[in-house]
């Protein structure tokens, strides 16, 4: 059975972070329409399309849940993109159990296809289906090649003085390790004399104050929205990226993606799950999160070699692309 792009329609809550260009990216390799922001008109198209690909579930799970249980009553097929398909029993808020509350309830939804970017637990979510976060994978060989440099890297260069650039990119905030960054670099400020800390990217307003004292450490700190092109532009004359979060945050990463693609090493938090994929993905660095004095002496010994950047697009747009086709032709097949 023939599935169309016709037939499907990409929906994405918010353009915030990484979402925008998940729902873009996932449009693409369908040759599909998508959209971001949920309106009276989006959530009418997307009850009567006839495959929808929601690109994060997490993002509005009520409004989620209801929309797919109005499309199965109407026996259309939905997939699903999970940034995890539990909850961690350790969390206890109220948010949290209202989110291991609609992952529960989603399982039970026939005609839903569960795809997920961290890997299920054995036993807990046998059903869900692991694929890599779209961000390991997403970018082209055209603009991973491309020699292309924006002010912010040249500025980057500057204050580097020839020192090997570490990166700290993305979301700042503190969830993302920079008060261990900012112990460690205090406690051992010979560290700013063998490298260079560069941090870009737009703060939490709520925790400025908090990430004050990184920022003052930081050789160079860029607390604004950076447009791709910076981003990559930053990633590019780089050596090593910062991707040692706090065991609060233990998820996929973005940042970690794009060090992937582009070949750079990076400093993780050891056990975490992006420790686990770098053993199979990159090359670098973990720290015990909290032992500032043994990541200072591990920092100080390390010597990261940046690579030669590879696309991995290929592979993974393939195997998204037959996952979500394969469950669409299915319910075909069965009419």
């Amino acid at each position: 059975m023939i599935v169309s792009a016709r037939d499907f329609l990409v929906l994405e809550r918010s353009a915030d972070g990484h979402r925008a260009n998940y729902a873009r990216s996932v449009a693409s390799i369908l040759s599909a329409p998508y959209a971001i922001g949920y309106t009276q008109q989006s959530l009418w198209q997307a009850a009567r399309t006839k495959h929808l690909v929601i690109t994060t579930f997490e993002s509005a799970p009520a409004i989620n849940l209801a929309l797919l249980t109005l499309r199965v009553m109407g026996g259309r097929r939905s997939t699903v993109i999970l940034t995890r398909s539990h909850v961690r029993s350790d969390r206890r808020s109220l948010a949290s159990l209202m989110k291991a509350a609609g992952l529960g309830l989603l399982k039970h939804l026939p005609a839903v296809q569960r795809l997920t970017i961290t890997p299920p637990l054995p036993g807990v979510d046998d059903r869900a289906v692991y694929i890599e976060d779209i961000e390991f994978w997403d970018l082209s060989s055209t603009i991973l090649s491309a020699d292309v440099t924006t002010a912010l890297s040249q500025r980057a260069i500057e204050v580097a003085t020839g020192r090997p650039i570490i990166l700290v990119t993305g979301t700042l905030e503190a969830s993302k390790g920079l008060t261990f960054l900012a112990d460690i670099l205090s406690a051992a400020p010979e560290l700013l004399e063998r490298y260079a800390i560069i941090c870009a990217g737009a703060a939490l307003v709520p925790q400025r104050q908090t990430l004050s004292r990184i920022a003052s450490l930081a050789d160079l700190w860029e607390d604004r929205y950076l447009e791709d092109s910076e981003i990559f532009s930053l990633y590019r004359v780089s050596t090593a990226v910062w991707c040692c979060y706090a065991p609060s945050y233990d998820v996929s990463s973005g940042v970690f993606g794009r060090s992937v693609q582009f070949a750079r090493p990076s400093i993780v938090r050891a056990g975490s799950i992006i420790d686990r994929l770098q053993d199979r993905l990159s090359t670098g660095t973990k720290l015990d999160y909290g032992d500032v004095m043994g990541a200072a002496e591990k920092l100080k010994r390390w010597h990261p070699v940046a690579g030669q950047p590879a696309s991995r697009h290929e592979n993974g747009a393939a195997r998204l692309r037959g996952l979500i086709l394969a469950h669409a032709a299915a319910g075909a097949e069965q009419r």
